[in-house]
């Protein structure tokens, strides 16, 4: 039988985390922040608390705290994938190509599959010159989501880099 005083706790959490996801999506950074400090003064574990930190690092421009606040939430989340995908974005974005590759493949191991992912990941393979991995990464998105302008035009690009323009 459950404690009433860890139930009542893992309730607090779960709405200040709600909470701080609301001030979040209003753009209130500063606030959503302190919600989420707030939750991790009482609960240094909880994996949610330390990805909506790393999403406001990224929302913030703090691109070294958003990697730093990613690891930890992967270490701390029972599903970590959609953790390892945005930590593969924020390392891409930082130029460390080769980290995340590998936190792509592991969000993709772990069942993660979404169009975005796949055309960002199509991005990073461009990036390192892979580009026939590249082309079916975004052809992949592409299958997902035929409407993702992000991947349309990253195609493009790889096939203009393949020079075959004439399929961009």
């Amino acid at each position: 039988m459950a404690d009433a005083g860890s139930d009542a706790a893992t309730q607090l959490a779960h709405a200040q985390l709600a909470h701080a996801n609301d001030l979040y999506r209003a753009k209130k950074y500063p606030e959503a922040e302190a919600a989420c400090r707030d939750i991790l003064h009482r609960d240094p574990c909880h994996g949610g608390a330390w990805e909506r930190l790393a999403h406001i690092a990224t929302s913030t421009e703090r691109p070294l705290e958003a990697v730093a606040f990613y690891e930890e939430a992967i270490r701390h989340l029972a599903h970590p994938a959609e953790a390892h995908n945005n930590l593969a974005v924020a390392l891409h974005q930082r130029g460390d190509l080769q980290a995340a590759l590998e936190h792509y493949r592991r969000a993709i191991a772990l069942g993660l599959s979404h169009g975005l992912l796949h055309s960002n990941f199509g991005c990073l393979l461009r990036d390192l010159g892979h580009l026939e991995d590249a082309v079916g990464q975004l052809r992949r998105a592409l299958e997902i989501d035929p409407l993702l302008a992000h991947a349309h035009s990253n195609l493009g690009v790889v096939f203009c880099l393949q020079a075959r323009a004439d399929l961009a």
